[in-house]
């Protein structure tokens, strides 16, 4: 096996770090449009330069494929599986026509899949049914249909992995728990970051750009207490799209200079210091989304309305945000609709009688925010809010009970009654 060299290292990190840069100069050099072309030609460029370092230093290997523990001994894989001395799949260049560059699936072994470049014609790496312990950190994977794919595997961690030019998804993680997405970088790719079917999981500091879909995919199904943290995703179709999410964290992320910067159909979650600026369209798109506390929230010269509140958006809180330059200096939020069957949207706090910082504002009563709702923020802010390190507790859904059911019984019986009435009158005429 041939060793990569110190030299040989530093070279791949430079390139990483160049390909990371790039996308700060093309962002920075191009505040009002997306033009993929010269970017899809950056990461090509650095791709190859990838290819051809890592081919001449890592040892060139055909597809793994383990569907059990015994698998590792027979490859001859260092490590004995156990949590201190995990089997590793290591420092190997694999280049292939097939289906998967390396598979491991259903074990119970602990083991690591590290410093390895893939290239495959649909999943580089999948990983699957472990019951052990997987981490999947610092491979290189370009050019598949997935990246990285694990999927009914519990405790996994993916970090550090370079994932670019694949089809799909740089990185797919599909039906686990407690898992752990972090320090990736995923460029050019239809969907960067894709978690689905899963819970209790952290998605942090991440980097995702270009996507032509999403930069970050959350789609839990109602399940709850995931964490998606500190990740950088910009010129994409959106930044950060969630779908049927409940109590999640979105915390500290950058969704800048994408069309959108996220759009999410989310409740009882915490949306709190997110940097939604200079997008091409809306900063932060709310639908189907309720009981969620935004705060300290920064939007700030986005195309379109920094905050569009959509349909069925109820129970909302807005508060200690910065509207900064949205929607070419009109009003700079949007709240959709108003029913009595649902509650309204609240833009600002109550309990301390402060609401947001709008430049726009004029410094004499309430700043009205545009749409069929006829919301206001009451108490809007004279000067720009500071995050001050306190996130509140997310909060809890409401329980329904036996006790519910039974208070809401006689209003039940009470419409039956009615209805019955009305169509007998009916009939009657």
């Amino acid at each position: 096996m041939v060793k990569l060299n110190r030299k040989t290292l530093q070279l791949v990190i430079i390139e990483l770090i160049l390909l990371v840069g790039f996308t700060s100069n093309y962002i920075s050099n191009n505040p009002n449009i997306i033009q993929k072309s010269n970017f899809n030609q950056q990461i090509n460029s650095s791709s190859l330069v990838i290819k051809k370092m890592v081919s001449n230093q890592l040892m060139i290997h055909d597809p793994i494929k383990i569907i059990n523990d015994e698998n590792f001994t027979d490859y001859a894989f260092p490590g004995s599986g156990t949590e201190n001395d995990p089997y590793r799949i290591e420092k190997l260049n694999i280049t292939t026509s097939e289906d998967i560059g390396i598979y491991v699936g259903d074990v119970s072994v602990f083991f690591v899949i590290q410093q390895c470049y893939v290239s495959a014609s649909i999943e580089g790496i999948l990983v699957g049914a472990v019951r052990g312990n997987s981490q999947i950190i610092n491979n290189i994977c370009l050019e598949n249909n997935y990246g990285i794919k694990v999927i009914y595997s519990n405790n996994s961690t993916v970090a550090n992995n370079l994932c670019a030019n694949n089809n799909e998804v740089g990185i797919k993680i599909e039906d686990c728990s407690n898992s752990t997405i972090a320090n990736n970088t995923c460029a050019d790719n239809k969907v960067g970051i894709r978690f689905e079917w899963g819970s209790d999981s952290l998605i942090d500091n991440n980097i995702c750009i270009n996507s032509d879909s999403y930069g970050i995919h959350l789609l839990t199904y109602y399940k709850s207490n995931m964490r998606i943290t500190n990740n950088l995703c910009s010129s994409n179709a959106i930044g950060f799209y969630a779908e049927a999410v409940f109590h999640v964290l979105i915390a500290h992320n950058t969704f800048s200079f994408n069309h959108n910067g996220s759009n999410m159909f989310i409740r009882h979650s915490v949306i709190i210091n997110n940097n939604c600026s200079q997008n091409f369209d809306y900063g932060m798109f709310l639908s189907d989304s309720s009981g969620n506390t935004l705060t300290y929230n920064h939007f700030i010269k986005n195309t379109n309305h920094g905050l569009y509140i959509g349909n069925n958006a109820e129970a909302n809180l807005i508060h200690h945000n910065n509207f900064i330059g949205n929607n070419d200096d009109e009003i700079q939020a949007f709240d959709e609709e108003k029913s009595f069957l649902y509650k309204d949207n609240m833009w600002f706090d109550k309990s301390s009688r402060e609401g947001n910082y709008w430049d726009d504002f004029q410094e004499k009563g309430s700043y009205e925010i545009e749409g069929p709702a006829r919301s206001k923020d009451r108490f809007p802010l004279t000067e720009p809010v500071v995050f001050e390190g306190n996130i509140p507790p997310i909060p809890v859904t409401p329980e329904f009970t036996l006790q519910t059911l039974l208070l809401l019984f006689p209003c039940l019986i009470s419409v039956f009654i009615i209805l019955k009435r009305r169509k007998r009158k009916k009939e009657k005429e």
